[in-house]
């Protein structure tokens, strides 16, 4: 049971795929995260994304928050006080990611068909069954940046498209999964995190 699990773990994942893209501003080649503060638009897929980076965040040792925790947006808060509010309690960058496109096709593959018979008293019955065959796939494009919360400097970018191209897998979870690997391994390639896992 535990290596079927395993296969079909290995099988979903490989179904979902993120095409990177990313720089970081020369001036910050050397800059470490410790504390962040992570924001991003209202989105379900964008929440779902905040969070899973800020258990990210935190394996790979990083001190990370909702921007929301210190600043709710219950509020209404003057230019800048946001970016005061976060450097008060110690948070001088933010991590912030748009869900900036989505969508989802189901593609027809064409039909299965099969046919079945059977003898019975000297006569042959059949059948035949039709199955329509589709793919779904679904793409989501994340735009991320690190950026220094009093200047708006930014210190990283990145364009983050994630791909899933069967029906188990173009969900939210999978999806978000994916999209998390590829930006802590892009925070960490270009050395704003410790290597990790």
């Amino acid at each position: 049971m535990r290596y079927s699990v395993l296969l079909f773990s290995i099988l979903i994942s490989g179904c979902v795929s993120t095409q990177v893209i990313s720089y970081s501003d020369p001036d910050f080649v050397n800059y470490k995260i410790r504390k962040v503060a992570v924001q991003g638009n209202k989105t379900q897929f964008s929440h779902v994304l905040q969070s899973k980076l800020i258990e990210a965040l935190k394996k790979r040792g990083v001190q990370a928050v909702l921007v929301n925790r210190i600043a709710p947006p219950t509020r209404r808060y003057a230019l800048g006080e946001v970016a005061r509010r976060l450097k008060a309690v110690g948070y001088e960058v933010i991590l912030d990611v748009r869900l900036t496109d989505a969508d989802r096709q189901t593609r027809y593959l064409g039909t299965y068909n099969t046919f079945n018979a059977y003898s019975f008293g000297g006569s042959t019955y059949g059948y035949m069954s039709s199955i329509p065959m589709t793919q779904t796939t679904a793409y989501t494009k994340v735009d991320a940046r690190l950026f220094e919360a009093g200047t708006g400097k930014n210190i990283w970018i990145g364009s983050f498209t994630t791909q899933a191209n069967d029906a188990l897998t173009a969900n939210i979870g999978a999806m978000s999964d994916n999209m998390v690997q590829s930006i802590i391994k892009d925070l960490a390639a270009k050395g704003h995190l410790d290597k990790g896992d």
